[in-house]
């Protein structure tokens, strides 16, 4: 299968060497995510001694309280803490309240709208640490928005991982905005015999089972995003994570299952590899589920963005687990940008 051509230069690189390259005196916005993690306040300390004109806005998502897991007061322990330092370093005025990472769709739609309303037309997303559910929509509302003429979006590596990062997962569901075609034949084929499922490979698979499960009579045709290099010991469990799909579902898809290896950190190879798996990104049934580094949920963000933008209706769900390790991540590394849009332009598009 032949790779499709690049339409754009995509720049991406350290934000240090990326926000000089740019409209730096201008007004700009950075918008990031409270969490226990050491990683959670560099893009924005980083941002600050780089821009002159710069708002800092923290959302502070709570937990899924109804977890009985011991994690929970650690992880608020050291949220709370971590807020501490971002009032020090950027005001309390940069914390911004933001519901429960359990809120339904329409909330965090709500939160999103109004975020893209207030943000200068500049603006920094840092994903690093913010849910899947909240950084999706949130990224949606931004790309789409007529007022956002530059758009970076931030990922800082940690120096490693926990062994263990999360529990007590719920069952497969829709992210905001990304619900699927409604339109689909009961076999869920839409005139086509097999649905793509691209699945971001990760330490833990979380219920993803449930994909298959909600829909028994749909034929999928699976794709493994295996991103590489792995930090430690990371490589072992995504191929646990890989062992895990295949012992369950080889007798129940339509095809072989594939593995794609992806580069971590290279969103743009990451997404025009999503084109070449998506039928150039114009598949009419679609399914993403976004395992794994933030980098490979970034891309799978982007070409749902793209369609959306196209007209085409893209199913992308997640098993959010309720709970997040106190010690998901130890340290902070480089805080990597990647230009999403430049003087009003996408760079990233079917």
């Amino acid at each position: 299968m032949a790779v499709p051509a690049i339409a754009h230069v995509r720049p991406a690189g350290p934000l240090r060497w990326i926000l000089p390259r740019l409209n730096a005196s201008d007004h700009w916005t950075i918008i990031g995510a409270l969490s226990a993690e050491d990683r959670c306040l560099a893009a924005a300390h980083e941002a600050v001694s780089l821009l002159a004109d710069l708002d800092v806005v923290l959302l502070h998502i709570e937990p899924d309280t109804r977890t009985q897991s011991k994690w929970l007061a650690q992880s608020q322990r050291k949220t709370e803490a971590n807020a501490g330092l971002a009032e020090n370093a950027f005001g309390k005025q940069s914390i911004r309240s933001a519901g429960s990472i359990q809120d339904i769709d329409h909330d965090i739609s709500i939160l999103a709208d109004d975020i893209a309303e207030q943000c200068a037309g500049n603006v920094v997303l840092d994903v690093s640490t913010m849910p899947k559910r909240f950084f999706f929509t949130v990224l949606t509302k931004l790309a789409c928005s007529k007022k956002v003429q530059t758009l970076i979006a931030t990922n800082t590596s940690p120096v490693a991982y926990g062994k263990e990062l999360a529990r007590d997962p719920d069952d497969w569901r829709q992210l905001p905005i990304y619900c699927g075609d409604s339109d689909l034949d009961e076999d869920g084929s839409k005139g086509i015999s097999t649905t793509p499922l691209i699945i971001g490979v990760g330490y833990h698979t979380l219920n993803i089972r449930e994909i298959l499960g909600r829909a028994p009579n749909r034929r999928f045709g699976i794709k493994l995003f295996l991103p590489f290099p792995s930090l430690h010991p990371g490589f072992t469990e995504n191929w646990k994570f890989i062992h895990s799909i295949r012992s369950e579902w080889d007798r129940q898809v339509s095809e072989a299952i594939e593995i794609i290896r992806t580069p971590i950190n290279d969103v743009s190879v990451t997404f025009d590899r999503l084109l070449q798996y998506s039928n150039q990104g114009t598949a009419a049934s679609l399914v993403l589920a976004p395992f794994g580094p933030k980098t490979l949920s970034l891309a799978m963000c982007l070409l749902g963005i793209a369609r959306l933008e196209s007209g085409i209706s893209t199913e992308i769900g997640y098993t959010q687990p309720r709970v997040y390790s106190p010690d998901y991540s130890s340290g902070s590394g480089e805080v990597t940008a990647f230009c999403i849009k430049l003087n009003g332009q996408s760079l990233y598009s079917v």
